[in-house]
């Protein structure tokens, strides 16, 4: 099996076009990590990277390192501005999970929702400052009367990014959930 290799590219500078000269890019591209995995959006893209006004940048994926997939989970890599931490070879959370969605938290930390699939949670991780120290790891209960929840999808807003807005599938009968509320 091919590893993929997790690209980032950002601008740094102003962008101009000018229609009667051929394209230059001012791109600068930065291999962040790898992975095994290779379905990493099952059909709909979550916030994997968030660029912050400080020009810091955090990003994750789904990570994992073997073609068993057993230690999947999210990969994750900050950019401080001038360099990318190393590439991780492990997940950040404990437990093995999928389909990460990441946002800034609480004026200088975040967060990042998963699922673990079939019948459970979705697992929340988070932390006070970006880039740096222990994530929190927790889980976000299913609601009452429901399977589990799979393939999150997270934003954050407020002041300071204190509010989370999550939206999950309740787990569908086909991945062994049952109908839910009709």
């Amino acid at each position: 099996m091919k590893k993929l290799i997790l690209i980032i590219s950002f601008c740094t500078g102003n962008l101009a076009v000018f229609p009667q000269s051929p394209p230059k890019s001012v791109c600068t591209e930065a291999v962040t990590g790898t992975t095994e995995y290779d379905m990493q959006t099952n059909k709909s893209c979550q916030n994997r990277l968030y660029r912050y006004s400080d020009g810091t940048i955090g990003a994750t994926w789904m990570l994992s390192q073997n073609s068993s997939f057993a230690d999947r989970g999210t990969g994750y890599n900050y950019y401080n501005g001038t360099t990318w931490g190393p590439q991780p070879t492990s997940r950040i959370e404990n437990v093995k999970t999928g389909w990460p969605s990441y946002a800034p938290y609480n004026g200088g930390g975040e967060v990042v929702v998963s699922h673990k699939g079939g019948t459970a949670a979705l697992t929340i991780l988070k932390r006070s400052t970006r880039g740096s120290g222990a994530w929190s790891q927790g889980d976000i209960p299913s609601p009452s009367g429901s399977p589990g929840m799979t393939w999150p999808r997270m934003v954050t807003n407020g002041p300071n990014h204190n509010n989370i807005h999550v939206i999950a599938l309740t787990t569908p009968v086909a991945n062994g959930g049952v109908t839910y509320l009709g």
